[in-house]
């Protein structure tokens, strides 16, 4: 896509004398180049640190599009922080190239062919010149939600230009992700969180070194639409670094700062951290959610020292100056409605300000796409049901049965919603059990014996993190009076469900004592409320409850089993009387034949 370039003669002139120069560097010193004419300037206005020309290469009857990227001069950089990128810390063409040309994988846009710094400098450049390939036809998530169509918006302040896209955001993104946003939103998650699960292990990387991107944001993820199948593809590499020679201090480049990892950023996070494969995660997702709401859940500015909630415009940081992670986690939450169900509870791990509830790997990361995109598949065939069709659908891995015969379409799914909520409170229930139990054994959490154990999943542990953050928050340990203070059933009512813990918090004027906000939930959310009341203090009740339910939920299962093996079977003797009766009619008929001949 290229963009003719409108700005002041300055700058006009500068590029036009930057395409002059890359006319003689790619005459002289290239091979293949189509050097006849001017290079094409290419998105000048997203280009940042640096200038991007579409050239020709090849013979004249099989030419192919290339992309030319060259520093800008260092006077030219106008912003801090694009100077403290280039100058200070040497991200630019120099990085790029070493980085990039040692990365081998089809979700990265690739350096095909460049000119070292010495032979570039006789032509007026600052550092190396690159040549990638052209991947035609594609916008960038941040183009996409955007609409480059309108420049002016660009000269808007932050919050203005998210809130005038808002409106026409949908039809904008449909234009390049076609009719269905949804599924196409799954593949460009797919697609990319592959990419970094990948170059994180080191696969496609010389030496196999494991790779940190570094600037993941809407306008470095490039989306092409041919004949309805979705490509992603990452792009500019100018940032990345393998993760083993990671330093801390990390700040975002320009456009960052809308889903960049605060918590790298010692201004806000009160220590310097070093920027890890969580960070990415961040950057990535925060991505995938700007372009299903059409605009940033927050903005973290350190440049300004502002941090904010792009919806509500209020800080997110604390009396201090400090980040305050549970303000930041109830914006996610909330902005997180934009996404499709599935990924909402990825969405709180992979944008968690809380180290323990983050993702560890990208491989997990990934792992949890992929079932959502296997649910929502599931979900998406149900729909396409028709209003009479009979249904045997079984839920849960527990083996919860549902026989559905004749139900509304409407009905259908509300049922599979409920069996999916119910089987996630179970869960839950089993992990609190798990914390109870260590409690009673006096040991680790996930240090427990496997013969003391409730038949647990390995799943059921790596949630001990979020219950921890919950009883953290409501049921803390008084070190000095060597005593937990607050409710221990409050922290297991948020952590079963936060939105109607938060919500019977709020209309109790900030009392969080399970008495009055059990008699609240008692009133307004019944379920939620018997749900937390029955937990017992001692784990072997609640193995016992646990047991009991299985047993329930098991005896389901086989009621149901013999109900269709009844069926079964009287259809099968429904046939069997068919074929006997169809016999002795022809036998009947065969017999009066003979008599008929007889005769």
């Amino acid at each position: 896509m290229t963009i003719n370039y409108q700005g002041d003669d300055s700058e006009e002139s500068r590029l036009a004398e930057v395409s002059q120069n890359l006319i003689k560097l790619l005459d002289k010193e290239g091979h293949n180049y189509d050097a006849t004419s001017l290079p094409e300037i290419f998105k000048p206005e997203q280009s940042g640190t640096a200038d991007l020309h579409l050239v020709k290469w090849g013979p004249k009857a099989s030419q192919v599009t290339r992309v030319v990227k060259t520093n800008k001069p260092a006077e030219k950089l106008t912003s801090p922080r694009q100077r403290r990128h280039v100058i200070e810390r040497g991200y630019d063409t120099r990085n790029e190239l070493q980085i990039a040309t040692s990365i081998d994988h089809p979700g990265i846009v690739k350096v095909v062919d460049y000119f070292d710094s010495e032979t570039s400098k006789q032509y007026g450049f600052v550092g190396p010149v690159l040549i990638q390939e052209y991947f035609p036809e594609s916008e960038s998530l941040e183009e996409i939600v955007l609409n480059k169509k309108e420049p002016e918006k660009k000269k808007l302040s932050l919050r203005t230009v998210y809130d005038s896209v808002v409106s026409t955001g949908e039809s904008v993104i449909r234009s390049i992700l076609g009719r269905n946003k949804r599924d196409s939103i799954y593949d460009i998650a797919l697609q990319t969180a592959g990419t970094l699960r990948d170059i994180h292990n080191g696969e496609g990387v010389k030496d196999n070194r494991a790779i940190v991107h570094r600037d993941l944001k809407p306008s470095n993820i490039l989306v092409q639409n041919k004949n309805g199948k979705i490509v992603a593809k990452l792009i500019d590499c100018g940032n990345a670094a393998p993760i083993d020679s990671q330093k801390s201090g990390y700040l975002p480049t320009m456009g960052g700062h809308i889903v960049s990892d605060p918590l790298c950023m010692g201004v806000f996070s009160g220590e310097e951290r070093k920027y890890g494969f969580d960070s990415d995660i961040y950057g990535l997702f925060s991505s995938i959610l700007y372009l299903s709401k059409g605009k940033p859940a927050v903005e973290y500015d350190p440049d300004r020292g502002e941090a904010r909630a792009i919806d509500s415009w209020e800080s997110l940081l604390n009396h201090n100056g400090k980040l305050d992670k549970e303000k930041h986690q109830r914006v996610v939450r909330k902005a997180s409605k934009a996404l499709v169900k599935p990924l909402r509870r990825i969405a709180e791990r992979a944008l968690s300000l809380y180290e323990n509830q983050r993702y560890k790997s990208t491989d997990e990361f990934y792992n949890d796409l992929e079932k959502a995109v296997q649910t929502s598949d599931t979900t998406t065939r149900l729909r396409k049901l028709g209003l009479a069709a009979i249904l045997a659908v079984s839920v849960t891995a527990a083996g919860i049965g549902l026989y559905a015969h004749g139900q509304s379409k409407a009905k259908l799914e509300k049922t599979v919603a409920t069996q999916l909520a119910d089987k996630e409170t179970e869960k839950k229930l089993r992990v609190i059990n798990l914390y109870l139990q260590s409690r009673d054994l006096g040991k680790d959490f996930s240090k427990i014996n496997e013969n003391e154990r409730y038949n647990q999943s390995y799943s059921d542990f790596m949630d001990e993190g979020e219950l921890n953050g919950w009883l953290d928050k409501f049921y803390p340990y008084n070190y000095n009076k060597n005593i937990h203070e607050g409710d221990q059933k409050t922290a297991f009512a948020a952590y079963l469900d936060p939105d109607a813990t938060y919500e019977a918090i709020a209309e109790c004027r900030g009392k969080t004592d399970w008495g009055t906000i059990g008699e609240y939930l008692m009133q307004h959310n019944p379920n939620l409320w018997c749900e937390t009341n029955t937990i017992n203090v001692k784990s072997i009740d609640n193995i016992a409850g646990i047991i009991r339910r299985d047993r329930q939920e098991s005896i389901k299962t086989r009621w149901a089993q013999a109900e269709e093996n009844y069926k079964t079977k009287k259809t099968a003797e429904q046939k069997e009387k068919e074929r006997l009766q169809e016999f002795y009619e022809k036998e009947r008929n065969y017999q009066e034949q003979l008599q008929q001949i007889h005769k």
